[in-house]
């Protein structure tokens, strides 16, 4: 017999080991094929961050500061170039919330200090007396009726949607003075700092002033003229306050839900969620990534798009695809699709093609052994890296198909794009990923059918660096030989050669091979014959 592996490549789970392409491993952990080659993954090196404890979530903020926190939360920085408050909206901890370069960072476990995101309405303003509003000296017909509404404004500039209208107000003579009162405001964690006061002119809503927070009374007696700008914030309301999943769309959009509503922002307008922009699914919403113009949305049924370049514009279709999301935290944003764990494997939408891409490596019950309901994922150099169970993790490559496993397990991820780093948090603990000099040790292990005929007989790999790779050879489960490493095991072999060597011949059904280390495999060769296995 003879078996030649050329190109080492992933596991394929749904297929008998026994049965797998020659190239497909039986076990492969801690493996990376990109080069052709075996080798592992380059280790993890410790970065310095105070996270919170059971950390679920971490973002790099102002590429400076690390946010954590120990639930899932969704983060969207602000859509406005060059913001000077570098603001950040998220949801998941809470209320919809945002934080700003002022309260966020110090010491300890950051954001220090956070507002609830939105303006609220205020309460319309109360009419006092009216000054000077005796009758004018040419009797009647310069009556003048009118309202007054009030908005809130938080410190960015960020403007709420209008209270009420005010009592009537008729002014007999147009120097009158109309003397308002305001509420004050209770529990301001909205960081509003001013109200704007405005008064219905020509069925229009014109400033009248911006007024502090703390100033209780105002005396208008500005004419038409002197008003400003024109009231449109009538549809600003807050953002639903058990909205989840909050996500960038193109145009400065933002989208988040609660149950099976989804809610848009207007552009640009990240405080300011109008009900009319709200759109309901059939079933409850699990998670939403954005792609283009394109919003996938996932549900406990089947996924919808929602695509549109303007929130009032937006509109949805139901993915015929009967792939429900198990879990939000899988839902992974790959560039022009999103990957997402359903019940089946791994289902990738694009804005036109809907598909389970890890059909043919898996069936639901190989899938199961991952336990798709607890995956959280990020993605990293084309792939897709995920951690399940508290115990492991695995990563798939899209475009080769390859799956390896990972020995280790990671609560958070964080891909930087700007220096294409992943990373982890590790039992509260920030490293990144492939980084290290030190590598991850990796095992890559073979199956071989024998039908009771003696196993093979010599072997040949082909590597570099002999003493960090190690081989061991088992036929039904009997260790037949183990080295630790393959330095000087080989015939006649020579400082840095790979070796050729030979193996015990035993009878047995099924003979397994293993390979591991930190060192590189080009070629693994096996047989009856040391001419064929090391030159053929």
């Amino acid at each position: 017999m003879r078996l030649v592996i050329e190109q080492p490549g992933g596991m394929i789970p749904l297929i008998e080991p026994s049965k797998l392409p020659v190239n497909n491993a039986l076990k492969a952990v801690n493996c990376r094929f990109d080069n052709g080659s075996l080798r592992p993954y380059a280790g993890l090196t410790d970065k310095t961050a105070n996270l919170a404890s059971n950390t679920q979530t971490i973002f790099y903020y102002e590429d400076l500061h690390w946010f954590s926190w120990d639930n899932e939360v969704h983060i969207v920085e602000s859509p406005i170039n060059n913001d000077a408050f570098a603001r950040v909206y998220y949801t998941g901890d809470g209320a919809p919330k945002i934080t700003v370069n002022s309260v966020a960072t110090g010491g300890g476990v950051m954001p220090v200090l956070s507002y609830r995101m939105g303006v609220r309405q205020p309460t319309a303003p109360s009419i006092g007396t009216i000054t000077g509003n005796e009758q004018n000296t040419e009797g009647q017909g310069d009556d003048i009726t009118t309202f007054y509404v009030l908005t809130y404004v938080n410190e960015y500039g960020e403007e709420g949607m209008p209270s009420g209208l005010s009592t009537e107000v008729t002014k007999l003579n147009p120097d009158a003075v109309v003397n308002l009162t305001f509420e004050s405001l209770t529990g301001n964690d909205q960081n509003i700092v001013s109200r704007r006061l405005y008064r219905v002119v020509d069925d229009a809503y014109r400033l009248v002033a911006t007024i502090p927070l703390a100033t209780l009374t105002y005396a208008d007696s500005k004419k038409d003229f002197e008003l400003g700008i024109v009231l449109d914030t009538f549809s600003f309301s807050e953002p639903m306050q058990d909205m989840k999943g909050l996500t960038a769309m193109a145009n400065g959009i933002l989208a988040g839900f609660s149950g099976s509503t989804v809610g848009f922002s207007e552009a640009f307008l990240p405080h300011a969620w109008p009900i009319d922009y709200q759109q309901t699914t059939n079933e409850e919403v699990i998670g939403m990534k954005a792609i283009g113009n394109s919003l996938v949305v996932t549900t406990k049924g089947k996924p919808y798009l929602f695509t549109g370049v303007s929130p009032d514009s937006i509109s949805s279709e139901k993915i015929e695809i009967a792939q429900a999301c198990v879990s939000s935290r899988s839902m992974v944003d790959m560039g022009e699709y999103v990957i997402y764990a359903s019940p089946d494997g791994l289902v990738a939408i694009s804005a036109s093609n809907a598909t389970v891409i890890t059909e043919g490596l898996f069936n639901k019950r190989t899938w199961a052994q991952y336990q798709p309901e607890t995956i959280h994922a990020e993605h990293y150099e084309g792939k897709y890296v995920a951690f399940y169970g508290g115990t492991a993790g695995f990563i798939f490559d899209p475009s080769t198909k390859n799956f390896i496993e990972l020995d280790f397990y990671a609560q958070a991820l964080y891909n930087d794009l700007l220096t294409d780093t992943l990373y982890m948090s590790i039992n509260d603990q920030l490293k990144s990923f492939d980084e290290s000099l030190a590598s991850l040790t990796f095992e890559w292990s073979k199956s071989i059918r024998l039908d009771y005929r003696v196993s093979p007989s010599c072997a040949y790999v082909d590597l570099e660096n002999a003493a960090n790779v190690s081989f061991k050879v088992e036929v039904d489960g009997q260790e037949l030989i183990n080295y630790p490493n393959l330095n000087g095991v080989g015939i006649n072999q020579l400082p840095g050669e790979s070796p050729v060597f030979r193996l015990p011949a035993v009878r047995g059904k099924e003979c397994v091979i293993t390979v591991g280390g930190t060192g590189e495999v080009h070629r693994i060769a096996v047989g009856s014959n040391m001419k064929d296995v090391q030159h053929g």
